[in-house]
Order: C-alpha cells, then sequence, then structure tokens
C-alpha cells in the first residue's frame, strides 16, 4: 500500500514501526455512533476492518474529507479494509435503522513502541504513563486520590504495554543499540561501494 498509493515514501525510513492500538467497535440503534471528521494524530497508517455485512444496518457511511472541501463516501464492505494517512480527515455517518449493528475494527500504526494500554497511547518511546501502574502510583503516591484498601501498584502482566516482556527503558535500548547498528552498517557498505567504484 506504500508503494503504491504513497510511493513508498511514507514508511521506508521509518525505525521502529509498530502497532499502536487495535480497537474493537460495535454501533447499535438508531442514531447511534456519528463519529466528526478527525484524523488520528501521532500515528502513520490506519486500518478500519468491515466485520458486518451492509445488511446487518442502514446509514454508517465511512466518509473523508478531501482537497477543496468535498467529502467522499467509501464503499465499505464487509471483509474490506480501508487503509490511509492517520492525519487524513475522516469520520463514520450516524446508523438511521433501529436494529442496525456495525462492527469494524481499527488499527493504527506508529513509530514507535508496540502498545497494548487500555486506550490510544500517546508515547511512542517514553515510558507508558496509560497503564493502571502508574494511575495507581499517582493515587498512592502522589495523592491525587485515595488508594483503596489493600491496593497496589503493580502491574498486572496482561496490561503490560511491552510484548517481550521488556520495561520501556530496556527497549527504548535495545531499539538504540538496533538503530546504531542499522546506522553503521549502512554507512560501511556506502564506503565499501565508493571504494569498489574508485577500484
Amino acid at each position: 500500500a506504500d508503494r503504491h498509493l504513497w510511493g513508498g515514501e511514507l514508511l521506508a525510513r521509518r525505525h521502529g514501526l509498530a502497532l499502536r492500538s487495535a480497537e474493537y467497535h460495535v454501533v447499535i440503534g438508531d442514531g447511534g455512533g456519528p463519529m466528526d471528521a478527525h484524523a488520528d494524530h501521532g500515528s502513520l497508517v490506519t486500518f478500519d476492518f468491515m466485520l458486518s455485512d451492509t445488511a446487518e444496518f442502514e446509514g454508517g457511511a465511512f466518509q473523508t474529507a478531501e482537497l477543496g472541501g468535498e467529502v467522499t463516501t467509501h464503499s465499505f464492505e464487509r471483509g474490506d479494509a480501508l487503509v490511509f494517512q492517520s492525519h487524513k480527515q475522516h469520520g463514520v455517518a450516524a446508523l438511521t435503522g433501529r436494529s442496525s449493528r456495525r462492527n469494524i475494527m481499527v488499527c493504527e500504526l506508529w513509530e514507535g513502541l508496540p502498545r497494548r494500554c487500555m486506550r490510544r497511547c500517546d508515547q511512542p518511546w517514553l515510558p507508558c504513563y496509560c497503564r493502571p501502574d502508574f494511575t495507581e502510583y499517582h493515587r498512592t503516591v502522589r495523592g491525587v486520590a485515595k488508594a483503596s484498601p489493600g491496593t497496589s501498584a503493580r502491574l498486572d502482566p496482561k496490561y503490560r504495554c511491552e510484548r517481550d516482556g521488556l520495561s520501556d527503558i530496556e527497549r527504548l535500548r535495545v531499539n538504540g543499540l538496533a538503530y546504531h547498528a542499522r546506522q553503521r552498517a549502512e554507512r560501511e557498505a556506502a564506503e565499501r561501494e565508493a571504494a569498489e567504484g574508485r577500484a
């Protein structure tokens, strides 16, 4: 998609591409779920996957804002995936059928650490502060609110943002070392190519 739609420039020189969020959206009922035009700031590419048959709902059209103020309505059938740059303004019209039900999966790719937060994380590289242990830390240590008796600031493993068990600081170190290794390899390859050209 990057090569076909954007000339391969969007993701070509990015480092540490990972899943920022994956959300399962269920909208039910007459008038449910209108989403005004917005952009997924901080992400690079957004993927929308339609999980419902269009016969299961009325309305709910996926729309994007185009240059000149025009609005484009996109065909979005069950099994389809819409892929677009995350900064593009997009929105969803309200459902109009009383028995309508619209299910979709929305995923966002960013340049940062892979996250498994309970909301869209806004920290691509720094330690993640939207995890339960942080809020508990603020309740118990910083006194924002009193902690409930018997609560603990220890992080439940199922809410870890890291997929490989590394802490954020450890992951930063690993990513940094990998980045510098790539830079060194590219530099050495360029030097070899230049030396061969002079030979």
